[in-house]
């Protein structure tokens, strides 16, 4: 651990020496900053995940750890403009997770779990979404941006935050499932849930931004926010089909560089489809699923081969979460802040235990299933950026609220993850453990 040490010290120096050299206004440097960035996060990143490993504490929590230290919150080692430029390997991220995860969701072995995962899917959505709203509306004397709205106004506003909060990250649970190398009814359980309930936040968002909006005085209408709904959900849906045949046919016929290939296709889903105003997770996310389970491709090999090449790109994808958040706006909220993430935590803990004990789940899924609930990132992230379109003005106050709560579920929520993995028995507790019982149909390596 020491060694890492003396290596993050030494990166971060040749860091800051290495900025001197581009000019801050000189454009022409665009490209060399954005190289110097990612290989600069990618370094410190590693080994920042090898000294929380030793301290065992998820890899995953020290990628995004190092991302806070070096990012402009902090150290200022990254600028706003370097993570920007960054955006596609966020991307290109999003997409090899999702696909992967759609190929792990094999929906033969996971059909006695599905009655828990919709009933977990509803009880927690529901519970987080409405339990967060009235904390939001009860919270009124204390935020700022909430007193020039009379009661029906501030409702709909804080409904809009309170689904935004009910959001979850699949991208953060593969990547523990993966480090842990965990398999198990909990992890399955987990993984399915998250990425349902995504996919339901993006539903209830749509339909409460549109009567939030009409409360609020916004220009959209119900009807334009439900067509965009719908083409987001089944036109990304039906390109995900699409996708995931093209992978097929590659694999049958070719089946010689998988990984650069699954990339490219990657980083096409994700620039071409967001112009698009389809969502890369779901199409992804629908590739992976029908590779698995309707083609007659074994996914696992594809799996293994995308891994080391995915690597670089999942570290740097955390590393930039961490430098993306806020410290400044997280400081002036910090109360309601604190406040929020106690009522959400609570609220999924409830909502899990409820539809897990009602779902007759083993001792283990009653018990630590909600762990897996409480990180946030991806979605969450995402749904702030929206807010302009819906308020007609002062967005920017509640968007940084949610980003502050977001911020502090993304730090600490992991660590707790990772001790129920851990406990339950489904976990591998050593590096020796991880490497012996690893499968090749794993998420992404950290």
């Amino acid at each position: 651990m020491i060694h890492a040490w003396i290596v993050i010290l030494c990166i971060g120096g040749l860091m800051h020496a290495a900025r001197t050299f581009l000019p801050h206004d000189a454009e022409e440097h665009a490209i060399a900053g954005t190289a110097l960035s990612f290989g600069f996060l990618l370094l410190v990143a590693f080994f920042a995940g090898k000294v929380f490993a030793a301290l065992r504490l998820p890899r995953l929590t020290g990628y995004i750890v190092a991302g806070v230290l070096a990012g402009p919150s902090v150290l200022a080692l990254t600028s706003r403009d370097m993570l920007r430029a960054l955006g596609p390997v966020q991307g290109v991220a999003i997409c090899l997770i999702a696909l992967a995860a759609g190929g792990e969701l094999n929906l033969k072995r996971m059909r006695p779990l599905l009655g828990i995962i919709r009933s977990m899917t509803l009880w927690v959505v529901a519970a987080s979404a409405l339990v967060c709203t009235s904390a939001v509306f009860a919270l009124r004397p204390w935020l700022p941006f909430m007193q020039p709205y009379d009661a029906p106004e501030a409702l709909a506003l804080a409904a809009v935050i309170g689904v935004s909060l009910a959001a979850m990250s699949p991208a953060v649970v593969m990547g523990l499932l993966s480090e842990t190398r965990a398999d198990g009814p909990l992890s399955r359980t987990i993984l399915g849930t998250v990425v349902a309930a995504d996919l339901a936040v993006i539903v209830l968002f749509a339909v409460t931004a549109s009567v939030a909006q009409a409360q609020l005085g916004g220009s959209a209408d119900a009807l334009q926010a439900a067509l965009h709904v719908a083409w987001e959900l089944f036109g990304s849906a039906g390109a995900g089909v699409g996708i995931g045949a093209l992978l097929a046919v590659y694999l049958r016929k070719v089946g010689q560089g998988q990984g650069l290939f699954v990339l490219l296709v990657c980083l096409v889903v994700s620039e071409v489809g967001s112009r698009l105003a389809l969502d890369p997770l779901i199409v992804a996310l629908t590739a992976g699923l029908f590779m698995e389970n309707v083609s007659e491709i074994e996914t696992t090999q594809l799996i293994h081969d995308i891994e080391a090449a995915s690597l670089p790109i999942y570290v740097v994808f955390f590393a930039v979460a961490g430098a993306a958040l806020r410290l400044d706006v997280l400081a002036r909220v910090a109360g309601p802040a604190l406040a929020l993430v106690i009522a959400r935590t609570l609220s999924v803990w409830a909502g899990a235990r409820l539809a897990a004990r009602g779902a007759r789940a083993s001792p283990a899924v009653q018990r630590w299933a909600f762990t897996g609930f409480l990180p946030q990132a991806g979605l969450a992230l995402a749904l702030p950026l929206l807010y302009p379109k819906i308020l007609p003005s002062g967005a920017d106050e509640p968007a940084a609220l949610v980003l502050g709560i977001v911020g502090i579920n993304q730090l600490l929520m992991p660590v707790l993850l990772r001790i129920a993995l851990m406990r339950s028995g489904e976990g591998a507790r050593s590096e020796s453990e991880r490497d012996a019982s690893a499968t090749p149909a794993r998420v992404a390596r950290s």
